[in-house]
């Protein structure tokens, strides 16, 4: 059914009952069809597409075929086959995935991705970590990182974020983040039951801070202090993606996205984004230089650095500029934007909770901005809300 389904939508016919022929439709329908004769027309105009509904429950014992009654595991799964004018239902769960839609809407039919339950479907940029724990003095742990873990890795100074520098802007700043004297992040973050660990830079520091951990790279091993409690009888989890809801083509429009938690990721601070191509602007939640998207009735928060972007990477328009791999040329600045981000919750995100560069017409209204910048950076951007060049 859902291959016919497929079929009605692209406006493709088979004719007769002899002969053999596999046609492929830009990727996607492959089908096949024994003993056809020789006519076939495919083409999307010769009867109206209607749009199409996708199903995704996270709780799927096995992947499905996007409808309600088999839906899909994974977003990116419906990601894949939805077309200008479907929606995605997203059942309550967690997702951990980044999901990047390859394709956007029309206008007059977006591409919509919605949380049946409002915030009931989360998806995150972590995954939950159990590894095998090795008590250390002072009542640490520590545990050694798989590097299997990252699936995100696509960028241009690596996929691994415990082994990237967070760039504190040291050149133009000279401050670290408040009240350090002294900072030695990384992109990483750890969560221990649903909180936040405080990162530090030093076996010392580490030892004297409750709640907090530290990545020791000759090792390749994380240590943390619960105050000598076993990690293994909590709820730990890394960050292993830099990006949540984010598409890796640049420029794609009229996407809507609707009433999810978007939480954990491992991105970089923004630090002369303009002309660093791996501090670029890279929200967790990002349009990638996109127009005309929707963004409503979502919680975004927990981002090592941004939240949500919403115009360009920061290069010029048609420059080749990007933190992702293969490198994009930027979209038309004077044709990114037009978004609508209305009802959302963006707080402690560890810079900012939101900005955009390079874009126009966009609306922000009726979001609630709270404890942005959680990291107490002192650099130049950072806070609720940031615009460059718009």
């Amino acid at each position: 059914m859902q291959l016919l389904k497929h079929a009605r939508r692209l406006g493709l016919f088979l004719i007769g009952q002899r002969g053999c022929c596999r046609i492929n439709f830009s990727r996607r329908l492959t089908l096949c069809c024994a003993m056809l004769p020789m006519v076939f027309w495919a083409t999307a105009s010769c009867r109206p597409v209607t749009a199409a509904d996708w199903w995704v429950d996270a709780n799927a014992t096995a992947e499905g075929d996007g409808s309600r009654e088999k839906p899909f595991a994974r977003i990116q799964a419906a990601a894949e086959v939805a077309m200008p004018g479907d929606t995605i239902h997203v059942l309550p769960g967690v997702y951990r995935e980044r999901v990047m839609p390859p394709r956007g809407g029309l206008p007059g039919k977006p591409i919509v991705y919605r949380s049946e339950v409002r915030h009931g479907a989360i998806v995150k940029g972590s995954d939950v970590w159990t590894p095998t724990w090795r008590k250390e003095h002072a009542g640490l742990f520590s545990a050694e990182v798989d590097p299997a873990m990252f699936t995100d890795t696509g960028y241009v100074d690596g996929g691994n974020p415990y082994r990237i520098t967070y760039d504190w802007d040291q050149e133009r700043n000279n401050r670290p983040p408040y009240p350090f004297t002294k900072v030695a992040w990384t992109l990483g973050q750890v969560f221990v039951d649903g909180r936040p660990l405080r990162e530090t830079s030093s076996l010392d520091e580490l030892t004297e801070t409750p709640a907090s951990w530290r990545y020791d790279p000759e090792t390749n091993r994380i240590w943390i202090n619960l105050g000598g409690d076993v990690p293994s009888a909590h709820h730990v989890e890394l960050t292993t993606r830099r990006g949540v809801f984010r598409p890796l083509a640049k420029g794609l429009g009229y996407i809507e996205v609707r009433g999810f938690v978007f939480e954990h990721c491992a991105n970089q601070f923004p630090a002369q984004f303009w002309q660093k191509a791996s501090n670029a602007q890279s929200g967790m939640v990002g349009t990638r230089g996109g127009h005309h998207w929707v963004i409503a009735d979502n919680i975004i928060r927990y981002a090592k650095s941004v939240g949500l972007t919403f115009g360009v990477s920061g290069g010029r328009s048609g420059a080749v500029y990007d933190n992702e791999r293969p490198a994009q040329a930027e979209p038309n600045r004077e044709q990114s934007g037009f978004h609508r981000i209305e009802g959302n919750i963006i707080y402690a995100n560890g810079a900012v909770g939101a900005m955009g560069c390079g874009h126009r017409d966009v609306i922000i209204r009726r979001n609630l901005f709270l404890d942005n910048n959680r990291l107490q950076n002192t650099a130049y951007e950072t806070g609720g809300i940031k615009t460059h060049q718009a």
